[in-house]
């Protein structure tokens, strides 16, 4: 377990490891974007000691939808460089209308997919929201 934006231990999920890890959601029923709002966030939590200060990564998310051939459909990127250390912050991705368009038809196997890529171990991820 790991410390979580609300600085109690629970469900964040700290990644052991550098360079590039990619997380990914349970599937769920595209439909559920009908209520989806313009963009998605994460809370992302930086480790104390930057193996660069001028570099700290990037985090992307992406959409894999294999029913409708969607395959790590890119929606967006952060680069944290001027996130504190040590602390969580909240980081936005907007919603391309091509994630939105999945919600006209119905299907069962949609999934979001974090992709970090980081100098440092020990990024910690927390509450992917999608809906408002």
């Amino acid at each position: 377990m790991s410390r979580n934006e609300e600085g109690v231990f629970r469900a964040a999920l700290k990644l052991s490891g550098s360079g590039y890890i990619t997380v990914k959601s349970r599937d769920f029923s595209s439909t559920l974007l009908d209520k989806a709002s313009s963009t998605a966030t994460v809370g992302v939590f930086l480790p104390a000691i930057p193996v660069n200060p001028y570099y700290k990564g990037t985090v992307e998310l992406y959409a894999d939808c294999p029913s409708s051939n969607l395959n790590s459909v890119y929606l967006g990127q952060v680069r944290p460089t001027r996130l504190p250390n040590n602390a969580y912050r909240t980081v936005c991705f907007a919603h391309p209308s091509s994630a939105k368009a999945l919600s006209a038809t119905s299907h069962r196997d949609l999934s979001f997919k974090l992709a970090v890529n980081s100098p440092t171990s020990g990024v910690v991820l927390d509450r992917l929201v999608i809906l408002p």
